[in-house]
């Protein structure tokens, strides 16, 4: 069975004030781009753009409509990640395939989102198809995302980042059943992308992406050092590794935050409390 998904197209990370993100996000050394308008949902975002993948930051713009769409997520969350976003070149396509696996996705839908440009607004477009949270194990939200218009979302200044942050590498997160989720995991992204060792399950997301599941109790044999977990329950997106051109020049630039990371060989890790709920991990590519 083939993975119907190319990618990791975005994690999804919620916040409670879109102005103190976009301020930590910054003094992090990313490069942070007008911000993003959901007019239907009340939400806003910034949308932290690489070449061909990015971080969302995603928080409540309509202090009734996106509070309420916030809602069922931080009442069991402080911020951190809410969920993922998979990329797909067909999201009708990736529906029906769902389907004919037993899965129960929602029907396809168009979202337009605001682009707060200097010169203008723009708009967008996106095709989607919401996964239901109950299957997804282990994941949190998730979307089937496809493109309508990428030109639009990337510029080459958006995409340098003094960090020298490249592309998301790998997403991990923690469950209380490895062997459940593994064989859930097999159903929706195909047997040859899913695979299980003694710590983790490992599933493989297009060329070069992964997204690991763990308990607990495991994580620190993941990320040597990770003995700090967000709180909420389980299950649970925790860490989003981040690839970057040269692991000495990240440091120089979270020299500021050297108190609040952990470091390995190639790899950096940032505590959650600096980056709004999420460990944000910088590996040497």
């Amino acid at each position: 069975m083939e993975s119907i998904f190319t990618g990791i197209d975005h994690p999804v990370i919620g916040i409670r004030n879109m102005e103190e993100a976009k301020a930590t996000y910054e003094k992090l050394g990313f490069t942070m781009p007008p911000r993003g308008l959901h007019a239907a949902w009340g939400t806003g975002n910034w949308c932290i753009m690489f070449e061909t993948d990015y971080l969302e930051l995603r928080g409540a713009v309509d202090p009734i409509k996106g509070a309420q769409k916030m809602k069922p997520f931080f009442d069991k969350h402080e911020e951190g990640m809410m969920g993922v976003a998979l990329a797909t070149k067909d999201a009708e396509a990736c529906h029906d395939e769902l389907v004919n696996r037993g899965f129960h996705p929602q029907p396809v839908r168009q979202l337009t989102r605001d682009f707060e440009l200097p010169e203008g607004t723009l708009q967008p477009k996106f095709s989607l198809c919401f996964l239901d949270q109950e299957e997804t194990a282990g994941l949190m939200s998730v979307v089937a995302c496809q493109h309508m218009t990428p030109e639009l979302l990337r510029r080459p200044e958006w995409l340098q980042h003094e960090n020298g942050a490249l592309g998301v590498k790998s997403m991990t997160g923690i469950v209380s059943d490895v062997d459940a989720t593994a064989e859930a995991h097999a159903n929706l992204f195909g047997n040859n992308s899913v695979g299980r060792d003694h710590v983790a399950v490992n599933i493989k997301i297009g060329a070069d992406q992964a997204i690991r599941l763990t308990t607990p109790d495991r994580l620190p044999e993941l990320h040597p050092g990770l003995d700090f977990l967000p709180t909420g329950p389980m299950p649970r997106l925790l860490v989003v590794t981040l690839r970057v051109a040269s692991l000495t020049a990240t440091k120089e630039c979270l020299s500021a935050y050297a108190d609040q990371w952990i470091e390995r060989s190639g790899a950096v890790m940032l505590h959650p409390q600096a980056a709004c709920g999420v460990v944000l991990e910088f590996e040497e590519h």
